[in-house]
């Protein structure tokens, strides 16, 4: 079916890369991994050595806000420049995320792991979007955070929706529950996926659960439920433009989701354009 709306599209993704601007005043997310790389091979060559440099800040690792860290088996630290005696294992978040017990669960030996925490700015109090590139190394867990800009992109969006994807393949009772409930890792920011059933009603949505995906509009009227339910395609990842408030406005902006289908659930993940 042609859609008569000019305002909706199927697009190749093209994706406009966020953290170059970004890091002028803060490490990027590409330098913070590369400093992991960089950390890791220090590690392997001799691990006292390395564990000290991160914690002195020598060799280059220490550049803006960007450092290495790392918890030994017992989770204590064995390399920060502030937090040596103290446990990496049991640290916390502003909002009360167990971050580093997530970040020794999913840290494996030669793999790159993210993890998603709240921590305040240098010289700020209230809590900013943090991420972590985290990895193994011998006995060693080892990461290196940066500061997030404040909403997702596009490139994010669509990783989000292919992880979304994979885990209601695997489960789609448990996946749905995650997405509601914004657990590992299924709200970052303003983004999140949120889904609707076969009858159109929304099935994982942080705040909409009890109504109707299909007949969602956007801030202009426009029909966008729908036209979700009409180009939702297995395997497919169509995208979308529509408009609609930032968090804490009330003047619609632009905004674009990703969309597709899996078995009876049409899943999306919007995020707001530059």
């Amino acid at each position: 079916m042609m859609m008569r709306n000019l305002w909706f599209m199927l697009a190749v993704p093209m994706f406009v890369a966020n953290s170059v601007a970004w890091a002028g005043q803060y490490g990027s997310a590409a330098e913070a991994k590369s400093m992991l790389r960089r950390a890791a091979a220090a590690v392997k060559k001799d691990k006292a050595k390395a564990l000290a440099m991160f914690t002195k800040g020598d060799g280059g690792f220490k550049v803006r806000d960007l450092y290495p860290f790392c918890g030994g088996p017992d989770g204590m630290f064995t390399a920060h420049p502030t937090l040596m005696g103290k446990s990496m294992r049991d640290l916390s978040d502003q909002t009360g995320n167990p971050f580093g017990k997530e970040m020794y669960g999913v840290a494996k030996e030669g793999g790159f792991a993210q993890v998603s925490y709240q921590w305040a700015r240098p010289d700020e109090t209230q809590p900013s979007a943090k991420k972590a590139y985290v990895t193994k190394v011998g006995d060693q867990v080892c990461a290196v955070g940066y500061y997030c800009p404040e909403f997702g992109s596009a490139a994010e969006a669509k990783i989000m929706l292919e992880r979304a994807v994979a885990e209601l393949k695997l489960d789609k009772a448990k996946a749905l529950a995650m997405f509601t409930k914004g657990e590992s890792g299924f709200k970052d920011r303003d983004l999140y996926p949120y889904c609707g059933g076969p009858d159109g009603m929304y099935t994982a949505h942080p705040k909409l659960m009890g109504k109707s995906l299909r007949d969602q509009k956007d801030s202009d009227g426009k029909a966008t439920g729908n036209a979700m339910y009409e180009v939702a395609k297995e395997g497919e990842f169509a995208h979308f433009s529509y408009r609609w408030p930032r968090p804490n406005e009330t003047k619609p902006s632009a905004k674009g989701a990703y969309v597709t289908k899996v078995g009876d659930q049409v899943c999306a993940v919007g995020y707001y354009k530059p």
